[in-house]
């Protein structure tokens, strides 16, 4: 009887393990499950700001945009006062692509308030934006948020009628993370007769609580990018929590520095970076970010690939003539007037097949994945 028993149990174990071990093996967080602080996703962690927050969904679904690849969706929920007053929607691939992923078209989109690029070429890039969503409260296409609408539902908890949302996409040559950070927009009287997007001016044209809850959000952006642009998909160190969704000023400035330089060290204590690498980043993470360090790298590489190019010829066509002319002090004037002449024009040609080359790359079909809602257009 008791041998039955057990090989019963065993059977019964064998028919649902599948289903438990897909879970743990993309590091999917249970649904009502507490955090605070951190939330290991996939193979990443995605910082949380402060207080508690709740599991309110976890799904795995196939998404046409990335070539039918199974994305991993969770959103958290933070309650204030029997409302939804914050969400951390994450997402991201479970398994490796086949080509690198384009970043959100929530980053180029005109609506935005607020967009920022840290980078954007073949090996990568990470992006920013901050835009006004209407919140949809209504079941859809029966995605994580809609689970996450009737969590909420089943608790009491109030959607508001608006957010106000700072979006982020890391991607490298197989990998996507897709982040969002949402903030409930407090009621107002258009919002209540059916237009939630009412309030959604430009922050310089906005004026109170609306304003400075655009530069609160912004600054969260400006702090939280350096995250994703050095952390990229990796597991970052224990060094605290995510800045307030409503940054102040002059907070997130610090946290970049300090982010920046955990990320160094790790990478130090790993033995991917030389201490003489890590001095020179650490020189560079204390530096203020660039307004658009995308064509200035562009200018400095393509100095750099026209002096090594240049050198090489000089060698190259210094052999060719002296093979018809062997006269060297000759040969070496004139090689050297042949490579002069013909520098800004390799340096000029090969600037504007990068530049070119990166407006491509950012036109790369940019897609979204599931939000909360629409955006909301500026006025």
């Amino acid at each position: 009887m008791n041998f039955r028993l057990c090989a019963a149990l065993a059977l019964a174990l064998l028919a649902v393990s599948p289903r438990f071990a897909t879970a743990a093996d993309i590091g999917v967080p249970p649904v009502g499950q507490e955090l605070a602080g951190r939330m290991l996703f996939l193979d990443g962690t995605v910082l949380l700001p402060p207080g508690q927050w709740f599991v309110a969904a976890s799904e795995l679904q196939r998404t046409a945009e990335l070539d039918g690849a199974e994305v991993a969706s969770v959103v958290l929920l933070q309650q204030a006062s029997g409302h939804v007053g914050a969400v951390v929607f994450a997402q991201g691939n479970t398994a490796p692509l086949k080509a690198r992923p384009s970043l959100s078209s929530e980053c180029w989109n005109g609506n935005a308030l607020f967009t920022a690029v840290a980078a954007d070429d073949d090996s990568g890039g990470a992006c920013a934006s901050v835009l006004a969503v209407a919140t949809r409260r209504q079941p859809g296409n029966g995605g994580a948020w809609d689970r996450a609408l009737a969590f909420a539902a089943a608790r009491g908890w109030r959607m508001p009628p608006a957010f106000m949302v700072a979006a982020f996409r890391s991607v490298d040559r197989r990998h996507l993370m897709d982040v969002r950070y949402a903030s409930a927009m407090p009621d107002e009287p258009g919002a209540s007769a059916g237009a939630p997007c009412a309030w959604a001016a430009k922050p310089a044209e906005a004026d109170g609580e609306m304003r400075q809850m655009a530069q609160g959000m912004t600054n969260f952006a400006t702090a939280m990018l350096a995250v994703a642009e050095t952390a990229g998909h990796s597991r970052l160190p224990e060094i605290g929590d995510a800045p307030p969704l409503l940054a102040g000023a002059d907070a997130p400035q610090d946290l970049v520095h300090r982010l920046r330089q955990a990320r160094i060290d790790e990478l130090v204590e790993h033995g991917s970076l030389s201490p003489e690498q890590a001095r020179e980043l650490s020189r560079r993470a204390a530096e203020p970010a660039s307004g658009d360090p995308l064509v200035k790298q562009l200018l400095w590489r393509s100095g750099y690939k026209t002096l090594t190019y240049k050198a090489s010829t000089y060698i190259d066509t210094t052999a060719v003539y002296y093979f018809f002319v062997p006269d060297l002090p000759l040969v070496l004037i004139g090689s050297a007037i042949t490579n002069i002449v013909g520098w800004p024009i390799v340096y000029v040609n090969d600037f504007t097949w990068s530049y070119f080359g990166l407006q491509a790359s950012r036109s790369k079909q940019p897609f979204a994945l599931a939000s909360l809602g629409d955006i909301c257009p500026r006025r």
